[in-house]
Order: structure tokens, then C-alpha cells, then sequence
């Protein structure tokens, strides 16, 4: 028995070494021709690596056909996704918003157009830049990023994976959401960049009347004409005018003042309503502190209208469609720390001013000369609601940031998860396919042409590195934009 199964095994070494011979080796008997190598074979490779880049460039298609389809369908799966989650972790879910989606994709543009990946911008631009642009008048907002990526589960779930973007997608101080996906040349290199935005909206109650203070002069009103005894019907009423606004830009992102110092800040604001802005009259303008509105900021200066109001408006009317800058003194207060003032257009008597709010972050340092306070370690700004009866809004660590993730470097908050999805695994197994049948069509030619160098059969050579250039080429062209994509998600 042992006996026969030796020869058996002996069989068997024999003849897998004569295929191997055939196959691989050149020699007398197969005319220095590698079966492997044989035209049919070489014919059989070329059908075959057309075939599986059909196969692929059909299937992507049919799945996406265009950036922009894809782009469209994955920012709605996010927001979907993200939903999800929220639900399952016993919170409300957000609602999509118009003003936010805008801003999204207006920087995830920006970042396409000057090649970064960041939540600052080359310019020092920040994330709240793009949603006060928009009109959004946030409380709260938060931003997370992705590019490289395949689909929306896979975006996902890199989100999810990381803590400070899922504190992001799971933060229940936010109602709305914005997603937008760009697809374009990043670096050298086509990609899918992904900005989502989330948001809490100011609350915009209408302001309780308020005495006019005597330094604007109201216009004393005209007397109505007397009435139309031929009048049959009453005019028809005009239709009510509207006060909205535009935020344009403002004079810094933050500022840092040392105890008792006073500087100028600014903001810009384009009249987008129908109504026309006054400095006189029921409804003159003016820019008032918030959250909570009616407080006294601790930095009211000398030149404020009131602890709680900076200024009224200067220019005596701005049309809509034009646009104003308001300007006031700001003084730091005695106590040093982290402060975010909110400030917001007001139509006195009426209401505050559809998207004319603006924050300001600012750092309150201690003189040179005196000795500093105890201080926990520098946060980014952040906004927190407060109290009617708290004097200021002061920083608080534990809060949500105006932007988020916060006090975290760059290092820190970049993650790198390769991509899950079933478009990048079909995409990696024929990326793989053509690799490998490359290095095997390589190591069997080199055998060919080395095993006995002075005989060469120049046909098979030239054959199998026609077969050779093709599988190259056909590896290295991308039909599809899904194929130019890494297989490496980087959310920021």
C-alpha cells in the first residue's frame, strides 16, 4: 500500500514537472515556445482583459453616470444616513436646509479651486464665514469633511468611527443640516470632496417696543388727507415690506484685547428685502447685542447708544440691494478670558433683521504689568446661550463650538479609513486582476528569454509584450470618474 502510493506521488511530481516544462520552460520540445505563451493563449489574455474593463466600465455607469448624479444622490443618502443615526440614538432628526447646503458647497468649490482640506481656508476664512454668507444666522454650527470616497455608507461610516465627527452627527444642540458633494482635479489628482454643514438657527422673536433715544431726530408725521366722499371702495393695501439681510464680511474672524483696551470692529450687511432702511422714523435701524438680547455687554464704550445697543445706523437710508457698514467701539472688561459677542440688526418696533447677525470672538488678555489669571488652555471660540440675568456671554469649554470639531490640530483630527463600498471592492478586484496578470505574463516571458538566451523565438516575444502593453494601458486609463478615486476616505 505505502508502495503504491509512493508511486503514485511519484507520478504525479513527474508529470506536474513535465508541465511545468512545457508550459513554462523553453525547450526542444515544445520549439523554445512556453505553452503559456502560445498565440491562443496570448489571444485568450487580450479578450480577457477587454471583457473585465467592459464589464467594469458598464457597471459604474449604470450605477453612476455622470459626477454630478452622483454627487446629487450621495449628499442626500448622507443627510439620510445621518438621520439614521440620530434616530437610533433617541434624537430628533435635522431637516435639510437650503441656507446650509449653499454654504456647503460653496467651500467644498473653494477647496476644489485652491487645492486645501481644512476646516480654515488659505485667507483665514472659517467655516461660519460660508454659513453667515449664506444668510444662515447660526447659534450653533458645526462642520465635518471628507474626500476620496465611493459612497455615501462608506462616508458614514468613517464619520461614525471617529469621535469628534460623531459628536458632530450627534450633537442635539443642531436642527439643520446642509451636504454637498463636489467632484473635480484636487492636487493633481481627481477626487469627491465632501462638506457637511449643521446648524441652529437664532431665534428672530419680535423686539419689544423700545424708547427712541433723543440723538436721532424723528420726522414729525404728515396729517392724512381728509377722506374721498366720491371714494366707493377703500385703496387696495400695499403690500407689506419685508427686512432682510445679507451678511457680506466683517472686519475680523476674532480679535485679542488686553484689559480696558478699546478697538473699532465692523460688519457689512446688503439690504435683500424690500423695504429701505432708515436711521429715523417707527423703524430705524440700528445693531443690538443677542443672546440674550437686552443685556448689557461688558463691552459697552462711552460712544454706545445703550449698554445694550452700539449704534444705530448711520447712513440716513439704504435702498434695497445696497449695502452698509456698521461701525463701533468695543472696550474689554477688567476680567481676562473668552468671550463671543453677538450682535444683530434690528428694525426697531418691528423685528430683528432675517440674517444681519454677526458674532464676534474675543480673546480678553491681562495688562503686561499685572499678573495673569489662572486660565484653562485656549479653546476656539464658542458661542453659549445666555441668561437674562448673566452680564456677558463668557466661553465655557463644555459648550459646543461655533465650529466643530474644536481645539483639536490638524493631525489630530484628520482620519484616514479605507473605503468599504461595494463600487470600490469591484473597482479593487479588476485594478488587482490586471496587476497580477501583468506580473504573470512578465515572470513567464522573462523565463522564455533567459532560460537559453541564445535561442529566442522573436514571435512569442513580441506577442506576449503586445498582450503586456495592453493590460498596462487598459489598467491605467479610467473610464469612469469612480476609478480615479483612492481607496482611502480622509474625513477632517
Amino acid at each position: 500500500m505505502a508502495e503504491k502510493l509512493y508511486k503514485n506521488i511519484q507520478l504525479i511530481h513527474e508529470r506536474g514537472s513535465q508541465y511545468f516544462k512545457h508550459y513554462f520552460i523553453p525547450h526542444d520540445g515544445n520549439r523554445h515556445q512556453p505553452g503559456i505563451l502560445h498565440p491562443n493563449l496570448l489571444r485568450a489574455y487580450s479578450v480577457i482583459v477587454i471583457a473585465v474593463k467592459i464589464f467594469l466600465t458598464g457597471f459604474l455607469f449604470l450605477s453612476y453616470p455622470s459626477p454630478g448624479e452622483f454627487a446629487s444622490v450621495t449628499a442626500s443618502q448622507i443627510i439620510e444616513l445621518t438621520n439614521v443615526e440620530r434616530k437610533n440614538a433617541g434624537l430628533a432628526t435635522l431637516q435639510s436646509n437650503g441656507k446650509l447646503a449653499q454654504a456647503a458647497a460653496r467651500k467644498a468649490q473653494d477647496m476644489l479651486d485652491r487645492g486645501y482640506f481644512d476646516h480654515t481656508g488659505p485667507d483665514g476664512s472659517r467655516p461660519w464665514t460660508w454659513i453667515s454668507k449664506a444668510g444662515y444666522s447660526y447659534l450653533y454650527a458645526g462642520e465635518n469633511l471628507a474626500k476620496d470616497f465611493s459612497s455615501a455608507k462608506s462616508t458614514m461610516n468613517a464619520l461614525m468611527n471617529s469621535a469628534s465627527h460623531r459628536k458632530n452627527i450627534l450633537n442635539d444642540k443642531y436642527k439643520d443640516i446642509g451636504v454637498a458633494v463636489v467632484n473635480g482635479n484636487f492636487q493633481g489628482k481627481d477626487t469627491m470632496l465632501m462638506v457637511q454643514f449643521f446648524g441652529s438657527v437664532v431665534e428672530t422673536a419680535p423686539v419689544k417696543a423700545i424708547a427712541q433715544p433723543s440723538n436721532p431726530t424723528t420726522q414729525p408725521s404728515q396729517p392724512s388727507a381728509p377722506p374721498q366722499t366720491n371714494q366707493t371702495s377703500p385703496p387696495a393695501p400695499k403690500p407689506a415690506e419685508t427686512y432682510i439681510a445679507s451678511y457680506v464680511t466683517q472686519s475680523a474672524e476674532s480679535i485679542e484685547l488686553a484689559s480696558g483696551v478699546a478697538t473699532s470692529i465692523w460688519a457689512e450687511f446688503k439690504n435683500t428685502g424690500t423695504a429701505t432702511w432708515r436711521n429715523t422714523g417707527d423703524h430705524f435701524i440700528a445693531v443690538n447685542v443677542t443672546n440674550p438680547a437686552g443685556r448689557s455687554s461688558p463691552f459697552t464704550t462711552k460712544d454706545w447708544v445703550e449698554p445694550y445697543r452700539p449704534l444705530i445706523m448711520k447712513s440716513a437710508e439704504v435702498k434695497p440691494q445696497q449695502t452698509e457698514r456698521f461701525e463701533f467701539t468695543v472696550q474689554a472688561p477688567t476680567k481676562p478670558g473668552k468671550y463671543s459677542e453677538s450682535y444683530a440688526l434690528v428694525a426697531e418696533n418691528l423685528a430683528w433683521i432675517d440674517g444681519g447677525v454677526f458674532t464676534m470672538p474675543i480673546t480678553v488678555i491681562a495688562p503686561p504689568d499685572s499678573k495673569p489669571a489662572a486660565t484653562t488652555p485656549p479653546t476656539k471660540p464658542v458661542t453659549k446661550p445666555s441668561t437674562p440675568t448673566e452680564p456677558a456671554t463668557v466661553v465655557s469649554n463644555d459648550v459646543p463650538t461655533a465650529v466643530s470639531p474644536i481645539a483639536i490640530s490638524f493631525t489630530q483630527a484628520a482620519t484616514t479609513v479605507k473605503n468599504t463600498s461595494s463600487t470600490d471592492r469591484v473597482i479593487s478586484y479588476t485594478q488587482i486582476f490586471f496587476l497580477a496578470l501583468v506580473a504573470f505574463l512578465v515572470l513567464a516571458l522573462l523565463l522564455n528569454v533567459f532560460i537559453k538566451i541564445r535561442v529566442q523565438h522573436v514571435p512569442t516575444i513580441l506577442r506576449t509584450l503586445l498582450v503586456i502593453i495592453l493590460a498596462v494601458l487598459v489598467y491605467a486609463t479610467r473610464f469612469h470618474f469612480l476609478e480615479s478615486l483612492g481607496k482611502y476616505i480622509n474625513i477632517f
